[in-house]
């Protein structure tokens, strides 16, 4: 969600299209619909996680 709001801030999509992604996210019930959504967008790198 964060990946479509960015991108729609930056101009990367028009307001249509963002709300468009998000309505499929809100919808998904299968990842492979949420990475269908945010395809083609940049997006943030994955965080650090540090075992001890």
């Amino acid at each position: 969600m964060v990946t479509v709001l960015s991108a729609c801030r930056a101009g990367r999509i028009e307001l249509a299209e963002a709300e468009e992604r998000l309505h499929t996210i809100y919808n998904a019930t299968t990842l492979g619909e949420i990475y269908g959504a945010i395809e083609g967008l940049p997006h943030p790198p994955a965080p650090l996680v540090l075992d001890r």
